[in-house]
Parts: structure tokens; sequence; C-alpha cells
């Protein structure tokens, strides 16, 4: 929500600067705060479903006893809204949450609301907007120096087939530090920015498939930045580092070039004789209950008939 600037005034902090809470509004159909509305986010298991589920609730009034007349008093409470989350991880864990909301439906974004977000898996998003510099150097800092390291290189060699070596160091002109790379037509190391999108994009995504270990790895708009040409390099080194890391990966693109580099590595797998489907593409159409389901074989024949799939 921060992302989409899908934010609502707070007033001011202790020093007078403006502060912004989350506008809950966003969140529900219609974009309107009513009691009783909510959403759900769900899957099915073996072993029980996983499910979340937020919740407008209104302010109920507190109920006293008059013991001496025998009757019951209800004093109503100052108006106000709740958003309230439970959730279900299959049998191993419930969680409840309730937060109240500003009366403007904001919600303070500077906070983490309730265990079931500190519960969950390991989840990172690589969104459309480029990556912060300190996100990406935080990802790099659990990186350097470890066999990971190699990874990175190769897969940003996609992009910039030149680069030798890849490091982030102090710099006086960047707060904090900068990425450098060592590319073999230079005798000196040039600022990762100066390379072009698709290498920092390159970047994120492959810091983030490592982070993601033992979790799942959101994409959204995976070719963004990057040129057609490497789109099935790109998802040969997701897929072969996904299945080492134990990562699930959910990438999404509107690009048909991208569909059919997919169908390149589906046709690879084919060739391997492996059992079982590693990659599955799913179409959403606005409207229709479920997704359209593609399995390997079925992206394969897609590409090669120009069926559309997108």
């Amino acid at each position: 929500m921060t992302r989409r600037r899908e934010l609502v005034s707070g007033g001011t902090d202790a020093h007078g600067n403006p502060v912004f809470d989350l506008d809950s509004r966003r969140l529900f159909y219609g974009h309107s705060l009513d009691a009783g509305s909510s959403f759900d986010i769900k899957s099915s298991e073996t072993d029980g479903d996983r499910w979340v589920r937020y919740l407008i609730s209104d302010q109920p009034s507190v109920i006293t006893i008059d013991e001496g007349n025998d009757r019951i008093i209800k004093d109503p409470l100052e108006p106000a809204l709740f958003l309230e989350i439970n959730g279900e991880k299959s049998t191993r864990f419930v969680a409840s949450s309730r937060v109240k909301l500003t009366p403007a439906g904001g919600l303070r974004s500077d906070r983490r609301h309730g265990k079931a977000l500190e519960s969950l898996d390991r989840v990172e998003l690589v969104a459309i907007e480029s990556s912060s510099y300190s996100d990406v150097a935080e990802g790099w800092s659990h990186i350097a120096l470890t066999p990971h390291e190699s990874l990175v290189e190769e897969s940003l060699r996609l992009v910039a087939p030149s680069l030798e070596r890849l490091a982030y160091v102090q710099d006086t002109s960047a707060i904090g530090g900068v990425f450098r790379a060592k590319l073999a037509e230079f005798a000196i190391p040039v600022p990762l920015g100066s390379m072009g999108d698709g290498v920092w994009r390159m970047l994120a995504i492959v810091i983030g498939l490592v982070r993601a270990r033992n979790g799942f790895l959101l994409i959204d708009e995976i070719d963004t930045g990057l040129h057609h040409t490497v789109i099935p390099d790109v998802w040969r080194i997701l897929l072969s580092t996904a299945e080492r890391l134990n990562v699930q990966v959910f990438a999404t693109t509107h690009s048909l070039d991208c569909v059919r580099g997919l169908a390149r590595v589906c046709l690879d797998s084919e060739s391997e004789s492996v059992e079982q489907d590693r990659v599955s593409m799913h179409r959403i159409e606005r409207g229709k209950p479920e997704s359209i389901h593609y399995a390997e074989s079925e992206i394969v024949i897609a590409a090669d008939e120009g069926i559309e799939t997108r």
C-alpha cells in the first residue's frame, strides 16, 4: 500500500512533520469502509486450510448491570471502526488481531499488526518499480562472500556478458554506498546504475530469490527491463535455483515473448524426462471464478501453435 501511495493523512509527529497512514479503504471492494465488509485469502492443503480474513467491525456498546434496579444499561462509546485480522496456518497456527482505525480510515504503516504477519513463511516481493538501493544492499550483505555470490554474478552476465565482479562499496558521492561492477572492457569499476535498468532488475530478482529460501518469491511483471533474448535463461536460472533453495515462485507477465521463453524451458524439462511438472501457468480472466490452467506440455503446445494464453 505504501508503494502504491494508498495513504491518508495521519496528522503530524512530535517534530511537526506530516505523518501518513495506510488508507484501509483501498483494501475493500468499492473503496469504502462498512461494518461487516471482509475478504479472505486462502488455499487448501492436505493437512488443512490456510487462510487470513480481514474484517471491518464497529465499536460495540459497553454493557453495565444496575443490580439495584435489576436492569441492563448500554453505554454507547464513541463510534469507531476496527480492522480485525484472523488467520489459520494449517493445524499449526491460529492468530487474531484487532486494530482501531483512525476516523479517516487510516492504519499505522510503521507497525506490524498481529502476530500472524510475523509467523508467515519467508515471502519476498520484487515489484515493477525499481527496488530501493537500501533494500538491495541489505540483501547483498547476506550474500557477499557466500556461494550465492557467484550465482548473482552469473545471473547478471545474462544482461551484461562482460561483467567480471560485483561489489557494494562506500562512496562519498552516495549515502551509504553504491554497487560497482568490474567489466572486462574497462580498467576501473563502473556504477551498476550506469549499466541500464535490466541489470538492476536482474540483481533485485536474484537477491530476492536467495532471500526467499524455504519460502515464496513474488515477481510482478518479471520481464520488465529485460530484453526478450535473455528471458529463457532468466527462467532457467529461476527454476534451477528455486528448486535448490526450496522456493515457490509466482511471476506475472503480459508479454508473449515471456510466455514463449517459458515454453522453451518447459520443452527442456520434457527432454530431461522430468516426471512431475515444475512449472504451471494460469491465465486470469476478470469475472471468472477460476483461472485457466496450463501444464508444462500445454504451455509448449500453446507456444508452438500460436495460441493466445495471456
